[in-house]
């Protein structure tokens, strides 16, 4: 395959709402540089990006795809990202290789949700941005709407370049010319009509103005002579685009090629080339942060963004050569890891066909096998010096689900599949939760964790069920209480005696003590489940030996980790030893452990105890017409609303909802929006439970001991 230096490599990323045609797009752009011989159809299941079994059968992306195309001689690597929230991590990795973000917006609903989550992220990763409306043949299409509402939502340094005058026509505003596409959507060109003359003269003067704005000397001349000649308008757009002050915006219908050539023309005309930033940032091993040339002469570097495995082939790896030059059958270092790997074959993409190629410049992208050691996130360089470039950062999971294992024995094979999975999709993570006694996978969403669970078992063969996370509760007092308790026990020979006199309450940082008690000695433990523990000696005259104190404690901890009158754990309580009696012969250390921990328990189901669980401080972003429907459907599963924000024609819902009524959320929420709503959530604090539902905790676990589970 032809190689292509680094000038002449684009690296563009589709981003934006679900079904504003982004894979169509990217099909066109393929089908019109001739890298296909006819166009694939999503729905038919034919494309070249969609081309997983789920993605077929669910008639939309769900992994970011990866392909080329060759254009006048320039190589547009193209990454295709979903659209649905459920896979953003697709997303935030797609990003990390690309240097142009190319926002695809649907014509009949404009700038939504999912084109605003997109364009932040491009903007955290400070890429440029560029826009192309879609579907301009559809119904009730208001091209001048679309544009507005996307300078609102996005910035008004969104610029249209072209706009349509007719089912098949635009206006350039480039070239100040009429574009016509045939059948084929080849494009010809005439002049603009004398009705769509000012329109056009309106839109370029804000044009040349932006990309004088993005050079003091062209801003000067811009002044003095009012207009800018072609190659400085060029310039200036390019350098708008690069700086992120300028938005360029084209529109066609992909499906039927209508300004699809015109959108490669400008991505290699004006899209920046790999090497626009001059240099990339990184850091040495330990810890530096240094600076290297994005040139074929520096020291290689590239970021592995994406892992997959592929049948038949095995593990896929895909990398963006950030600088230096790549060679097959060369040996490179793990940055992150330290170890060594062999580099095979590199292999360039379109879905799931591949090409060798003989060398990779800096700044172009491509897949190589067979790592041993090396995932998503890792760095590989030159082993002559250590250059490790920033990690990708992927989202925080948004919801939990518990997989158990259909057939007995088959914990292993979930734990190494999802593991091994894992590598694939940093975005869910395994837990093997001790307290909650359940495999946990944390995620984005029912439907991304089911998709996990699905290829479980088509790549490892292992079957489970999905079951609800059960909720980590927790036990606490709302008042105080005083009791003793003597462990008293002779089977011949030496026995076992110990009391303990505790008196227990609420633990609040800064409480005072009871004014009755001499207190000796105080300690306040962070316990591992949250919340904290305050252990207090008020022991006189030698009640107990100092040496049996240790034992008593440990007994406390030991029942408070396993709950007392539901099960859960007990948090948040102060106890204090102020009393007891031990026996010259028969006292030892269980005895006072065994004390400690009955008398706790003693203590407890007479301070008034409750239940509490976690709150999550919840923010929904919907548009306008479903905010009502959102703040209700809060309500009515006891969630507090904080207060609304409005953002374009967005508006965010903030509240605070227990856990236990966000399962199943991400479903419920595309539902109530019709998709075109987005939330995340992230833990507050922990709140008792109505008393209704702390009853049937504490019968449920009755139930449970009576049966012996």
């Amino acid at each position: 395959m032809k190689e292509y230096t680094t000038d002449h490599i684009r690296n563009v990323g589709l981003v934006g709402h679900a079904a504003g045609g982004k894979t169509t797009l990217v099909e066109a752009m393929l089908f019109a540089a001739g890298e296909i011989s006819r166009m694939g159809s999503v729905d038919e299941g034919t494309s070249a990006s969609d081309y997983h079994r789920d993605e077929i059968e669910r008639k939309n992306s769900i992994s970011a795809s990866v392909l080329h195309s060759n254009w006048k001689d320039f190589k547009i690597n193209i990454i295709d990202m979903p659209g649905y929230s459920d896979f953003v991590g697709e997303v935030r990795a797609g990003l990390r290789a690309v240097d142009l973000a190319l926002v695809v917006l649907n014509a009949q609903a404009g700038a939504e949700v999912g084109s605003e989550t997109a364009w932040q992220t491009a903007a955290e990763n400070k890429l440029p941005c560029m826009l192309f409306v879609n579907r301009l043949d559809k119904e009730n299409v208001d091209f001048d709407k679309v544009v507005n509402s996307a300078r609102e939502r996005l910035g008004d340094g969104v610029l249209p370049v072209m706009f349509p005058v007719s089912a098949n026509e635009v206006v350039d505003l480039l070239h100040m010319k009429l574009a016509g596409f045939d059948a084929a959507g080849k494009m010809s060109l005439a002049a603009i009509p004398a009705k769509w003359q000012g329109k056009a003269n309106e839109w370029r003067e804000k044009l040349v103005e932006r990309a004088a704005e993005s050079d003091d000397k062209l801003l000067e001349k811009f002044f003095e002579a009012g207009e800018l000649g072609a190659d400085e308008v060029k310039q200036g757009l390019r350098q708008g685009l690069s700086q992120g002050s300028l938005f360029p915006l084209l529109c066609g219908v992909a499906p039927k090629m209508f300004g699809v050539q015109a959108l490669l023309d400008f991505i290699i005309e004006y899209g920046p080339a790999p090497n626009f930033r001059g240099e990339v940032e990184g850091r040495s091993a330990g810890g530096k942060i240094t600076k290297r040339s994005t040139t074929d002469e520096a020291l290689p570097a590239a970021l592995v963004f994406k892992t997959i495995s592929e049948a038949h082939l095995g593990e896929l790896s895909f990398l963006r050569v950030f600088c230096g030059k790549l060679n097959p059958n060369t040996e490179v270092l793990n940055a992150n890891t330290q170890g060594s790997e062999k580099i095979g074959q590199l292999f360039v993409m379109n879905g799931k066909t591949r090409k060798d190629v003989a060398h990779l410049h800096a700044g172009d992208i491509a897949a190589v096998v067979k790592l041993k050691h090396t995932h998503t996130g890792n760095t590989l360089c030159d082993k002559r010096e250590t250059f490790i470039i920033p990690e990708i950062k992927f989202p925080d999971p948004l919801m939990t689900i518990a997989v158990e294992p259909k057939s007995k024995g088959d914990e292993d094979k979930i734990s190494t599949g999802l593991h091994a999975m894992h590598a694939e999709d940093p975005t869910f993570i395994m837990k093997v939760d001790p307290e909650l006694k359940q495999i946990l996978l944390h995620g984005q969403s029912e439907l991304h964790l089911g998709l996990v669970v699905r290829r479980l078992k088509e790549k490892y063969g292992v079957d489970v069920n999905m079951v609800e996370a059960r909720i980590p509760y927790r036990e606490t007092i709302r008042g105080s209480a005083r009791e003793f308790y003597r462990h008293k026990k002779q089977t011949g020979g030496a026995g076992q005696f110990g009391e303990v006199h505790f008196h227990m309450e609420g633990y609040r940082d800064g409480a005072p003590y009871p004014d009755d008690l001499t207190i000796r000695d105080t300690e306040v433990i962070d316990l591992p489940w949250g919340g904290k523990m305050e252990f207090v000696s008020a022991i006189v005259g030698g009640a107990i030996d100092a040496r049996f104190i240790p034992a008593v404690k440990k007994g406390i901890m030991e029942i408070m980790e396993s709950g007392v009158v539901a099960g859960y754990p007990v948090t948040d309580v102060r106890v204090i030893l102020h009393d007891g009696k031990m026996h010259a012969v028969d006292s030892n250390e269980n005895a006072f452990k065994t004390a400690g921990r009955m008398c706790f328990r003693e203590c407890f189901i007479k301070a008034k105890p409750g239940i509490r669980e976690p709150i999550f401080e919840v923010e929904v972003t919907v548009p306008d017409e479903y905010m009502g429907d959102v703040m209700g459907d809060m309500s009515g599963h006891r969630g507090k609303i904080l207060g609304v924000e409005a953002s374009g024609h967005n508006q965010i819902v903030k509240a605070l909802v227990p856990l236990k009524e966000m399962a199943k959320y991400s479903t419920k929420l595309r539902s109530m929006t019709q998709g075109r709503g987005i939330y995340r959530q992230k833990f507050s604090h922990y709140e008792e439970v109505p008393k209704e539902q702390a009853d049937k905790l504490i019968k449920a676990y009755e139930e449970a001991r009576a049966q012996g589970l």
